[in-house]
């Protein structure tokens, strides 16, 4: 089976092109964006040219095998890119702090839009918008093969990451023939899948397990059975000296309840905000995060939402059930 990859030509021209990059993603560290940053930054870096990888918030131990971490900027360069590339992220209000579009788009510095979420805002010069992919990830590899730059150990271990974090270990309905096309590609370098996969997904400091414990203790289930969530509380994590990016797959243990249709996970945040994850087995979930100023794919998504605790929770979880009826 062979397969062509699908980049845009003036993507791969305003690469070649230009000699100075500046590489950021959606605030909320995961392992897609993470691992996508890293491997792209290698390529351009491989032509000979100049990249700064933007990313303020702190990268869990898990992450550690990962190459070129040291590399990475918790504070935004005051130089001037040629290129802005945003990775992963479909809303500008996601950008890190000091990335605005419109204002870096001013001082004539083009802006590439890479992303797989069906939701993109279609901003940027450039886009390459490829809501069929997988991860990421994906998109990474098939810009390395378009730019002609030779894959590396450590690109093979950021793709790998991206790809594995952002499918769920390649169990969604999003991952093809053509995923495993890649990673056939990328397991040509004997990466130790055995230690990342536990670094990933095993291995969790005793209070993180401990908070898992009472989290997964409180779930409940909503519109006759169809919906499971529950909440973590904002006194919780800091009692128990738990990270936001620590719980990140807490969702996936509450996704193991037989029955509903939709499982959800209510974090509170210091600033009187609520972040909601969602999960759909069924239906398009992304809609409902729309109704609350998110977004993310049909079977995965989220938003930040204004209020308490337990209001979010209400108004959520009530229109999750309208969503079903």
């Amino acid at each position: 089976m062979a397969y062509q990859p699908n980049v845009p030509q003036e993507l791969i021209d305003a690469i070649k092109g230009n000699e100075s990059f500046l590489l950021v993603a959606h605030v909320g560290l995961d392992g897609d964006h993470l691992g996508s940053m890293i491997t792209l930054a290698r390529a351009p870096r491989q032509l000979g040219k100049t990249v700064s990888c933007y990313l303020p918030e702190t990268v869990p131990d898990s992450y550690g095998f990962l190459p070129d971490l040291e590399l990475l900027e918790r504070t935004l360069t005051t130089d001037k890119p040629d290129v802005l590339v945003t990775l992963e992220c479909p809303d500008v209000q996601r950008l890190p702090e000091g990335i605005d579009v419109t204002e870096f788009q001013s001082r004539g510095i083009t802006v590439l839009n890479l992303d797989h979420h069906p939701d993109n805002e279609n901003y940027g010069d450039i886009l390459w918008i490829e809501p069929d992919a997988a991860a990421l990830g994906e998109m990474i590899f098939d810009l390395l093969v378009s730019l002609e730059v030779k894959l590396d150990h450590g690109m093979a271990l950021g793709i790998y990451t991206a790809i594995l974090t952002d499918t769920g270990s390649f169990q969604y309905s999003r991952v093809t023939a053509y995923t495993h096309l890649r990673l056939a590609e990328v397991m040509k370098f004997d990466l130790d899948t055995d230690e990342i996969a536990r670094r990933l997904f095993k291995e969790a400091r005793p209070n993180v397990v401990q908070l898992l414990g009472s989290v997964l203790s409180r779930v409940q289930l909503a519109g006759d059975g169809r919906l499971a969530y529950a909440e973590l509380p904002l006194a919780e994590l800091n009692e128990l000296q738990v990270l936001d990016s620590e719980t990140r797959f807490f969702i996936d243990d509450i996704d193991r309840v037989k029955g509903p249709e939709v499982v959800a996970i209510f974090r509170e945040m210091s600033d009187s905000k609520v972040k909601v994850s969602l999960r759909s087995r069924k239906s398009a979930i992304n809609e409902v995060a729309a109704r609350f100023g998110g977004g993310g794919h049909a079977k995965a998504a989220g938003c930040v939402v204004n209020g308490s605790l337990s209001s979010v929770r209400d108004q959520v979880v009530s229109a999750v059930i309208d969503t079903l009826n």
